[in-house]
């Protein structure tokens, strides 16, 4: 009867024991789980920062294309024009060059006139 009334002391002693570890680990529970909500709701947050980011991201480069784009069409408008002025250019010189030749020609239309007034009078 002693051995069975001292098996079942240590029997609760042991039950007793196990239960204030489990309540000192319960306490540690808590803190943990506060800490495993706050980690997964920053988890959440930089999730959603980085789904941000990606998108402003496309955004960015969506916009870099349509910019490169049209400085291709505005360098294409410039090398026109300046091909057109070129041609204006050589254009213009080409009747300078007429000009002068066709003034130096009346000059030497008006100087044989005036020799031939001259020799007529």
């Amino acid at each position: 009867l002693e051995a069975s009334l001292e098996k079942e002391v240590k029997s609760r002693e042991a039950a007793q024991q196990a239960c204030r570890e489990a309540q000192d680990k319960a306490v540690l529970v808590d803190p943990l789980q506060r800490n495993v909500n706050s980690l997964q709701d920053y988890a959440t947050r930089l999730a959603e920062e980085l789904a941000r980011q990606k998108e402003e991201f496309q955004r960015a480069q969506s916009n870099l294309a349509l910019y490169e784009r049209d400085y291709r069409a505005a360098v294409s408008r410039v090398e026109a024009v300046e091909n057109q002025l070129g041609m204006f250019q050589r254009e213009a010189v080409s009747r300078q060059e007429e000009l002068v030749a066709m003034a130096h020609s009346h000059h030497s239309t008006l100087v044989r006139a005036e020799e031939l007034d001259k020799a007529l009078s």
